[in-house]
């Protein structure tokens, strides 16, 4: 017989993570229940220096959209930090987002999640390094995955398809 692979086969990590509801967003805001979208964009953050360019991209998301399609897509933003939750720049962001961006989180039209710190393995600064790579761009690079498959994971509950963005991007005039 066939074992089709569940997360624990891709994630060993996981196994010790007993309880599997562990692994829902450490924090989710709004924290409640929204109804399904045709499209979730899927837009995850990390810090990076001084520099953020969440902020325009959101607006331009927002702006440039068909105003018939807004009620269809859903942009997911994930903060992610590997201080979880108590991160300066998680708790700064946020603040960000909810003055910014209030209708758009009372609407259903952005969710903010940040992932569980169980999601990450505790040897992640351990990696080992292939390509040469150094250990900080080896941490850089797997954590990336990491938050790219927990979006992906996320978003497959709250719509019917998927889209990847990076939070520095321009949206073209009616791109719904």
């Amino acid at each position: 017989q066939i074992h089709l692979p569940d997360i624990i086969d891709i994630y060993p990590h996981l196994i010790e993570t007993r309880d599997m509801a562990s692994l829902n967003p450490a924090l989710r805001y709004p924290d409640r229940q929204l109804p399904k979208r045709k499209l979730i964009m899927g837009v995850p953050t990390v810090q990076r220096g001084n520099a953020t360019y969440l902020v325009p991209t959101l607006e331009q998301l927002f702006q440039k959209a068909r105003t018939e399609d807004l009620e269809k897509i859903r942009v997911v933003v994930m903060i992610s930090d590997e201080n979880g939750t108590a991160s300066t720049f998680v708790q700064e962001t946020l603040r960000t987002l909810k003055d910014r961006f209030n209708d758009e989180f009372e609407s259903g039209l952005l969710q903010v999640i940040i992932p569980p710190q169980a999601w990450y393995p505790a040897n992640l600064k351990n990696i080992t390094p292939t390509f040469n790579d150094k250990p900080d761009r080896m941490y850089w690079r797997t954590k990336q995955n990491l938050d790219y498959a927990y979006m992906m994971i996320y978003a497959a509950r709250l719509g019917e398809l998927y889209l990847q963005l990076e939070d520095d991007i321009e949206a073209a005039p009616d791109y719904t």
